[in-house]
């Protein structure tokens, strides 16, 4: 799912249609289409998601032993 939101949604689209971008920015057009940005958020996405998948796994073994 992360890599579809990241080349999808962030690279395809976001990157590419102005209306979504904060009012007052369109002059950083670049930063906007800053692929590298965007694929360097998977592993910390990826780690983020691990660690709360854990800890919820946590708490409900914790729940039913």
């Amino acid at each position: 799912m992360k890599i579809y939101a990241v080349v999808v949604l962030n690279c395809f689209w976001y990157a590419h249609h102005p209306q979504y971008w904060i009012k007052g920015t369109e002059d950083l057009k670049a930063e906007y289409q800053n692929y590298a940005f965007y694929f360097k958020s998977i592993p910390r996405s990826l780690a983020a998601g691990g660690l709360v998948a854990a800890l919820i796994g946590f708490v409900i073994m914790l729940m039913y032993s």
